[in-house]
């Protein structure tokens, strides 16, 4: 955890992804996006971007592949960083 100051106060906030944009990851439980669609464990991720809400909320922007009509599809979603099993979830690939 890192303490900064952010928006007038200190907070204690969870950077756990902000070092990995630009890396593969393999997901380590079943994700559900936020349309619905779930992206099975062991699915590989591509981590695009990282962000925060005014909260301190990390928040994860994925690349993932998904199959429409038998053709293999690049999808993107945000997602929080607890949905991405942080705190001893994630493997990495490189």
């Amino acid at each position: 955890m890192n303490y900064d100051y952010y928006d007038g106060y200190y907070g204690n906030y969870s950077r756990a992804f902000e070092g990995l944009v630009g890396q593969f990851h393999s997901l380590p439980v079943n994700l559900t996006l936020p349309n619905g669609r779930v992206l099975p464990a062991g699915t590989r991720v591509f981590i695009h971007r990282v962000g925060y809400t005014q909260a301190g909320q990390e928040l994860v922007t994925i690349v993932f592949p998904f199959e429409v009509g038998g053709n293999c599809i690049s999808g993107s979603a945000v997602v929080s960083a607890t949905q991405l099993g942080v705190g001893g979830g994630i493997q990495t690939f490189r």
